[in-house]
């Protein structure tokens, strides 16, 4: 909570238990978003479409018309480069927020008019703006996506410094950071403004990790493409590094994949039969399942890495209703209500009090 991310108002102490946020009186909240890696700020879209954020703003990101530095309380900041309390985005007069996803140092959001605008740190392209400029308070305000022509944006995701969506006719497109192949065009340069991901699958959502995508398909079928170092891909063997155009997961065949969450290095799924299955780094227990792969190379292991998906063990019989993942902790919405969560725990970032667990441990879901 260094940066006021946990949103209620403190900064500096530190909350081991579920903590409710100061959202504004009046307002409920309809969507959340917080980055799967070293991002430290939230966005959430209302009830009534109006967008609030809140945490770390060293870089405009949570579109404010401004950025925060340490020492300073200008603006509402709260002296440690963030603000503790959400605050509305100014969106452009007229419009309404349907998704928000918050990245590292960027924010993108998709507008009631299927437009998307982005803020934030512009270093990569990755607000999509066709330029690389990071220089100037414009960047700290929503600024229009160069959208392809003719399309409407229907899912949203951003990575550490690139960003995704799907747009109303199933096409993906990327923009950013590309060295890890992110961009999924089968080239690993860097672009400032949407470019088609390569293939003909058609997209109905897609997730982003720091340097990876994965998307689900029409079909219900899952395709990953980007950095593979930790088998983040789940190709379902030992694949290369990286990948710069979509692979198919090896996720079982015959069943619908519902979502999906992807973390710093690995994945989760939620099937349309309620399990939940994970692959890639396997190092903290994040993936929960029932074999780790620690210097192995059987059971879908390769090294300390899960290749192959494999159910993640939920508690005795309970389903999965939807999955979020963390750098290296996955969190798990449970159907009598609860939420299950497992993997590190050094911040308290499982919410059951402590700051133990973690290296290889599953810990009890947190029921509210």
């Amino acid at each position: 909570n260094d940066r006021g991310q946990i949103g209620d108002g403190t900064r500096g102490t530190q909350r081991y238990t579920p903590t409710t946020v100061s959202l504004p009186a009046g307002k409920a909240p309809v969507s959340i978003s917080v980055s799967g890696t070293y991002g430290n700020h939230f966005c959430s879209t209302m009830d009534d479409g109006s967008l609030y954020c809140w945490g770390s703003n060293e870089n405009g990101q949570l579109g404010l018309g401004h950025k925060c530095l340490s020492g300073s309380y200008i603006d509402g900041c709260n002296g440690n480069y963030g603000h503790s309390s959400p605050m509305q985005v100014s969106l452009p007069v007229g419009r309404t927020a349907t998704a928000v996803s918050a990245g590292y140092w960027h924010t993108c959001a998709i507008l009631d008019d299927g437009s998307v605008w982005c803020w934030g740190a512009n270093t990569q392209g990755e607000l999509g703006v066709g330029n690389s400029s990071n220089t100037g308070d414009w960047r700290y305000s929503p600024n229009a996506v160069m959208m392809p022509s003719g399309t409407t944006a229907v899912a949203i995701a951003i990575g550490d410094q690139h960003s995704c969506m799907v747009v109303d006719d199933g096409r993906a497109f990327c923009w950013g950071y590309g060295g890890a192949g992110e961009i999924g065009d089968g080239s690993t340069s860097n672009r400032n403004m949407p470019t088609q991901v390569y293939g003909s699958a058609s997209y109905v959502s897609i997730s982003s990790g720091p340097e990876f995508n994965c998307a689900i398909t029409n079909l219900g079928t899952v395709q990953c493409w980007g950095l593979n170092n930790h088998e983040q891909l789940g190709l379902g063997y030992d694949g290369g590094s990286g990948y710069s155009t979509p692979q198919n997961t090896a996720l079982p065949a015959g069943i619908d994949t519902s979502s999906l969450a992807l973390g710093a290095h690995h994945g989760c799924a939620v099937l349309e039969t309620m399990s939940v299955y994970c692959w890639g780094q396997d190092d903290y227990g994040q993936l929960a399942t029932s074999y780790g792969c620690q210097n192995d190379y059987t059971n879908g292991c390769s090294g300390n890495d899960r290749s192959t998906p494999a159910p993640a063990q939920l508690p005795t019989g309970r389903s999965g209703i939807a999955v979020t993942a963390g750098y290296y902790f996955t969190c798990v919405f449970i159907d009598n209500g609860g939420i299950y969560c497992f993997g590190e725990n050094y911040d308290g970032q499982l919410g059951n009090g402590s700051t133990d667990g973690g290296c290889l441990l599953h810990n009890p879901h947190y029921d509210f």
